[in-house]
């Protein structure tokens, strides 16, 4: 006999339960093994994270039990604003790749470095968020917009709030008003039924409820056929410290590495940290391979010979201090710690075992260039004027440009219309190395690049053809 909790129509489909209380997983498993479920647990959210990223599940419970009886507890700490947002926008980006999409990231100006938060609540819910724009957008794209819209009281002296927005928008299926108003109610499901099939209508009802116990709600307006804006007022505590401290497009911006690009090796079993840091490295020049644990590191060195490589120190397999003691060309290489245990005794052990240095995590973009720097000795290529505020729309004036032959434009547009921005990177880099009058042209293709600007990149490349 079926549990009634569950859908009609989900048997045999996979959920993964992620949940580290021993009854709830014992009480789930059985009542949805018996229901005929193919059932995956993780007892955490990197674990959970990980499984989700190899294989998409049909259904995620993340501590139903708590949160339908309203048990949920939010764990505010400290965390540094422009990673944690960064790994949600590298994610994003993949998933909206897939389907060929836009994904547009505009970071407003003034953005706190480090707020008080949930980490892991306030990911879930933009994650539900811009992952149900991008599953409903077919056409077009997906904009995440974060800004200051106002600053609150001064709760001590030192910290203040600000009210940040976070808003996101895409130009997807849209509702109608009678969808809208069911949205926010569980196992309600509104839209294409082929898209349906891929949840439960779980996500927004589990969202919602977290936003609430931070203080705000959900809005959402929709047009059916145009697309829908969700978005979230936020106050977020600051570090009266950080108020200065700014996040996105401002003027003296790194945008190249002189001399040519260096090889970085990143070990970390986690995806998203090390979505984090493929994103910021890549986009400056920076050649990057991933492995996820010591002994995959050892095995990619052998071949890849990097120039530095950083490294979590708790994985499973091989650890990273066991890495750095068996990497033979250790000497050869920097090697940089870059772990959330950060009392001394671990950084003493990490040196010990052979690193160079050691990397905190939350890891800071600041101090993290000023280590590659320090230790590969790098000059920075600075764009002294900054970028446009605008970032999505960036200029298509082409006239003071010297253009490659039209074979490779041909090929630089080919490459744009299927998404492929690390082979258009490629070959921007080898057409400057061809010749040095190229290089406006490939620092505007990576402007394009850095920013995922896949249809601005189109019409850059059409109009030059």
């Amino acid at each position: 006999m079926r549990s009634p909790m569950f859908i009609e129509g989900m048997e045999e489909e996979e959920i993964l339960i992620v949940d580290d209380t021993p009854t709830n997983l014992e009480v789930l498993f059985d009542c949805l093994d018996d229901a005929g479920f193919e059932v995956v647990v993780a007892k955490d959210g990197e674990s959970a994270l990980q499984k989700v990223e190899k294989e998409p599940p049909d259904l995620i419970l993340l501590d139903l039990s708590k949160i339908e009886a309203r048990k949920m507890e939010l764990h505010p700490r400290e965390l540094y604003f422009p990673s944690f947002l960064t790994g949600v926008v590298s994610m994003c980006r993949i998933k909206a790749s897939q389907k060929a999409i836009d994904f547009i990231y505009q970071p407003g100006k003034g953005l706190p470095a480090s707020i008080l938060a949930d980490e892991k609540r306030l990911r879930q819910v933009l994650l539900n968020l811009l992952g149900n724009a991008i599953k409903f957008t077919d056409k077009g794209g997906v904009t995440f917009k974060v800004e200051i819209i106002g600053t609150g009281e001064v709760m001590t002296k030192v910290l203040t709030t600000n009210q940040v927005r976070f808003q996101i928008s895409d130009t997807g299926v849209g509702m109608t008003p009678e969808e809208l108003s069911k949205i926010f109610q569980p196992f309600e499901q509104v839209g294409d039924p082929h898209k349906q099939a891929e949840g439960t209508g779980l996500g927004l009802a589990i969202s919602r409820q977290i936003v609430e116990m931070m203080g705000s709600s959900i809005s959402v307006t929709s047009k059916l056929g145009q697309g829908s804006v969700f978005t979230i007022d936020l106050d977020l505590p600051v570090a009266a410290s950080d108020q200065s401290a700014t996040v996105g497009p401002q003027a003296g911006q790194i945008i190249g590495i002189l001399g040519g690009t260096r090889k970085i090796l990143l070990v970390d079993n986690s995806v998203e940290n090390r979505a984090v840091l493929v994103d910021l490295l890549s986009a400056i020049g920076f050649t990057i391979i991933e492995a996820t644990n010591g002994q995959e590191a050892l095995d990619i060195a052998s071949q890849f010979s990097p120039d530095l490589i950083i490294t979590d120190i708790a994985m499973p397999v091989m650890d990273g201090l066991e890495m750095i003691r068996r990497t033979p060309q250790a000497r050869d290489i920097v090697m940089i710690v870059s772990s959330a245990k950060v009392y001394s005794e671990d950084q003493k052990r990490s040196l010990d075992a052979g690193a160079n240095d050691f990397l905190p995590k939350p890891v800071r973009t600041d101090e993290l260039l000023d280590k590659l720097q320090q230790h590969l000795g790098l000059e920075w290529i600075i764009d002294a004027t900054g970028p446009s505020q605008d970032a999505a729309q960036p200029s298509m004036t082409t006239d003071s440009l010297i253009v490659p032959p039209p074979e490779e434009i041909e090929s630089l547009l080919q490459l744009a219309r299927a998404g492929k921005f690390s082979k258009i990177k490629k070959l921007a880099a080898k057409l400057e190395e061809y010749d040095d009058k190229f290089v406006p042209f490939a620092d505007r293709v990576r402007f394009f690049v850095k920013g995922f600007l896949e249809l601005a990149l189109i019409e850059f490349l059409k109009e030059l053809q």
